[in-house]
């Protein structure tokens, strides 16, 4: 076996044998192929190959010395995600997902490193993954601390995953696996992967303080006279505060990005957590952005790596490249559990971003509208409704929105070039066809302003023309609006539904799965409104036809913003929409008056998820109210 132990022990030998003859990573491929079928001789034979051994594998023991060769080889080049290649099959752990090089990149060029991230895609685990292999480049020198709330937490989540990857390996990897450890020697606590419980309530400073790097028996010629040492936060919001003063006190000391590194992944919830603290750009908060902004350096030197589930291939593609990471119909389930695009859960978990508190954002996120289009088919008559946005003086104009509501069974997209476009039926988590309530609306068009006779008796001739019944026209009732529905309640219809936004929400569920009513969770009836639209467009109730402009519609929908506070959602008023240098939303004011009237003309509130509620068998829903229970149905 000399000529075996030349070409596998230390010195040039093999990486120089590796580098000849094609791709380093095409050739772990090879390899890996048989090797995850159990053919480790096959594989050995194949590296044996490459490395110009011409003696022959006489047993196992040479087959494994070969494989092992190369494996220290890809770990010493630090080409981790061949290494990892090599030993684990892709449904147990691929490398080549986008978040989870963003993670490993970082850590190998940084010392502290912060993944803030959504759910499902990867975060402690792809980081778990790489300390193995960086604790399988040095084994006997290498100590990896994983830190956890409970022994319970660890041995359930990442140190489990841990011990299946070590089981699991395609090579037989050292150490011996203890309870909370993978060590080779027991007696050693300087070296190994070793479980840390810090208990949630605990101060807990001082648990990692006894943890310190130690002299080799003789220096490394690449990590150097010391052991090296890492430190995984877990859940690292959960952790008690103590824990961090231990962290700062051995960040201060670390000497290059070998010695030491720590890395945190957690679900950003709290703006104000150790976490959040560490995560600050240097420039402050809104030097960043939710959309664009996925890797930053911290004021407190932290390199700080964003996972949005919305960048995950899986949810890009639209299909699952990549087993156990985040999928697009993973994260429609998890917004709705959330609650719905902009609430809290949906930034923490679907966009890996803390809460916004006190500012900004948008009712209707852009990509919200982008199959605002389309036609429904319903399956009875529709009943024509409408809305008037009033406009007696200034810049803003009177607009009248008309369409129908009724029970569809599915959609299409405008016709292309005069060819109908495919059919899309509702379906509902199992698949089954289901008829859903629809609002289509079929025109926007303006009226003449300045008279309210004038515009009194066009809404009448308009709403007379298509059918319009007095209870389907809703009016908005603000300020010189009063004068035009009170003339219209007159001359139309005693039912004509007047709404001012200044008013209190109504105690009407937007959805079945709503949790709150609109006036706990909404400070007025104008954010009542908003909010009903924006869930309508969300989750498929509301389609505007090929007639409907899309300027500067689309833009007005999008452009409204709302104030999240710790009591109850405002939207923004109108004048203060328009302050920021927009013209009067119009049109997008009088579709959210149109979805208002749609909903106090309806049985009850539609599910997001199931068949509308009247063509559904069984007890209605909690908070359900019949028509011939509301007062104006009297």
């Amino acid at each position: 076996m000399s000529n075996l132990d030349a070409k596998v022990g230390p010195g040039p030998a093999t990486p120089l044998g590796l580098v000849h003859g094609g791709s380093v990573t095409d050739f772990v491929r090879e390899v890996s192929g048989p090797l995850h079928l159990g053919n480790r001789g096959t594989a050995a034979t194949l590296t044996a190959r490459r490395l110009g051994l011409t003696s022959g594998l006489k047993n196992d023991a040479d087959a494994n010395a070969v494989l092992f060769a190369l494996l220290q080889y890809l770990l010493d080049q630090q080409r981790y995600v061949d290494a990892a290649t090599l030993l684990w099959a892709p449904n147990l752990f691929s490398g080549e997902p986008r978040s989870v090089k963003m993670i490993w990149d970082a850590l190998f060029t940084n010392v502290a490193v912060m993944i803030p991230g959504a759910a499902s895609m990867g975060k402690s685990y792809s980081l778990g993954v790489w300390m193995m292999l960086d604790w399988l480049r040095d084994p006997n020198y290498t100590n990896i601390q994983v830190v956890g709330p409970s022994e319970n937490h660890l041995e359930r989540n990442l140190f489990s995953h841990l011990v299946k990857l070590h089981r699991s390996s395609s090579l037989p990897l050292p150490g011996e696996i203890r309870q909370l450890e993978i060590s080779c020697d027991s007696k050693n606590k300087d070296s190994g992967i070793l479980g840390v419980v810090v208990p949630i309530g605990k101060k807990a400073a001082g648990r990692l303080q006894g943890v310190k790097v130690v002299a080799r028996p003789k220096p490394h010629p690449q990590f150097g006279a010391l052991t090296r040492l890492r430190v995984i936060l877990e859940e690292a919001e959960n952790i008690p505060v103590g824990i961090f003063e231990d962290v700062t006190n051995i960040v201060s000391n670390a000497s290059g990005v070998e010695r030491f590194k720590i890395a945190a992944p957690f679900n950003p919830k709290d703006p104000n957590s150790q976490c959040a603290v560490r995560c600050e750009p240097l420039d402050g908060w809104d030097s960043i952005d939710v959309e664009a902004s996925e890797t930053w350096k911290s004021k407190r030197g932290w390199q700080v790596v964003r996972l949005d589930a919305y960048k995950s291939e899986n949810v890009v593609k639209g299909q699952e490249l990549f087993l156990g990471m985040q999928t697009k119909s993973g994260l429609d389930r998890l917004i709705q559990n959330a609650g719905g695009v902009g609430t809290p859960g949906y930034y923490t978990m679907a966009r890996g971003w803390y809460p916004p508190q006190g500012i900004d954002l948008a009712v209707i996120p852009q990509h919200l509208v982008n199959d605002i289009y389309g036609l429904y088919e319903f399956v009875d008559t529709p009943q024509p409704c409408a809305a008037l946005d009033v406009a007696l003086e200034g810049g803003d104009n009177a607009v009248l929105v008309l369409g129908r509501i009724g029970l569809a069974s599915g959609w299409r997209r405008p016709p292309v070039d005069g060819k109908e476009q495919p059919f899309i039926p509702f379906t509902d988590d199992l698949g089954q066809r289901i008829r859903k309530p629809g609002l289509q609306i079929d025109q926007i068009f303006t009226l003449p302003k300045g008279d309210t006779v004038r515009l009194v008796n066009e809404t009448a001739r308009v709403c007379r023309g298509a059918y319009v019944k007095g209870g389907y026209l809703a009016v908005d009732r603000t300020g010189n609006g009063a004068g035009v529905h009170d003339l219209l309640v007159a001359q139309f219809s005693p039912n004509v539904r007047g709404i001012n936004g200044s008013e209190r929400p109504t105690e009407r569920r937007i959805l079945q799965e709503d949790q709150k009513l609109p006036c706990d969770e909404y400070a007025n009836m104008l954010s009542e409104l908003w909010f009903a639209t924006k869930k309508y467009i969300e989750f498929g109730f509301v389609k505007f036809g090929p007639d409907v402009a899309r300027d500067p519609l689309v833009s007005e929908l999008t452009g409204r913003r709302f104030l999240l506070t710790s009591t109850r959602t405002k939207v923004e008023t109108k004048k203060d929409y328009k302050s920021r240098g927009n013209k009067s939303p119009d049109r997008a004011d009088a579709v959210t008056m149109l979805v208002h009237a749609v909903r106090l003309n309806s049985e009850g509130p539609p599910s997001a998820t199931r068949q509308t509620q009247n063509e559904m068998e069984g007890p209605p829903p909690e908070g359900f109210v019949s028509v011939t229970d509301r007062m104006d149905y009297l």
